[in-house]
Parts: structure tokens; C-alpha cells; sequence
């Protein structure tokens, strides 16, 4: 059990380490649906999402995983499935060549320096 805490100012983290390496694991996980969480858990596809303050979801949720083996498999296989498709070190340097030959591409039809072609886009949030 992981509890993701904010700070006075409402900042946190994107997506926990420790869910994607449970997960990584084949293990089932519960979480609170805030943050980048929801770009990794699908609730009841590749973990349970629950409402936040709520010991009671929390309660349910764990006894529902603790007596529905089925469940417990399915979360397994597809939380691990996820993590390898979408959070893997070759996935990720894979998006990232992507994203570096296509400025470069972009840069050269458009006279502009592949640099600052990606400083635009980061800044802009268009990768």
C-alpha cells in the first residue's frame, strides 16, 4: 500500500515509481485517482482507483481483491502488459528518437533550427 501525499500547495508527483514497479511485478494495485495516476491505472482494467480520504473505499476495495481471484489475475497480467507497453525504457527512447528526428525533419522544411523548433513545442506542450 502506497499513499501519495500533496503538499500545502497542492503540488505532487506525476505517476509513483512505486506503482509502476508493483505493476512491473504482476502486483495488483489500489490507488486514488489524482495526478498522472489515471494515465496509468484503468480502474478495474490495471488496478483499482478509489476515492481519496476514504478508508472505507480503500476497506472494500483490498477485501474485494483479497476474495475475487479472478480480479487479482486480470490486474496482474494487464498492469504489467501496460507498464511494458507504454512505461519501458525502449518505449520511452523510442518516443524520444520520434520526437528528435521529427524536429529535425520539421526543422528542415521550415528553415529553423531543430533546437529551437523544440523548445517551441515543449513549451507549448504540443509533444
Amino acid at each position: 500500500m502506497f499513499e501519495l501525499l500533496l503538499d500545502k500547495d497542492g503540488d505532487r508527483d506525476g505517476i509513483p515509481n512505486v506503482l509502476l514497479e508493483a505493476m512491473a511485478m504482476e502486483i495488483p494495485v489500489v490507488s486514488t485517482a489524482i495526478s498522472g495516476i489515471v494515465e496509468l491505472i484503468e480502474d478495474r482494467k490495471t488496478g483499482l482507483l478509489i476515492q481519496q480520504k476514504d478508508p472505507q473505499a480503500l476497506a472494500n476495495a483490498l477485501e474485494e481483491l483479497i476474495n475475487n481471484p479472478e480480479l487479482r489475475q486480470q490486474l496482474k497480467v494487464a498492469g504489467r502488459a501496460k507498464v511494458v507497453a507504454q512505461f519501458s525504457l525502449e518505449e520511452n527512447v523510442k518516443e524520444i528518437k520520434h520526437l528528435l528526428v521529427n524536429a529535425w525533419e520539421e526543422s528542415l522544411t521550415n528553415n529553423q533550427s531543430s533546437v529551437s523548433l523544440l523548445k517551441e513545442k515543449f513549451s507549448s506542450n504540443e509533444v
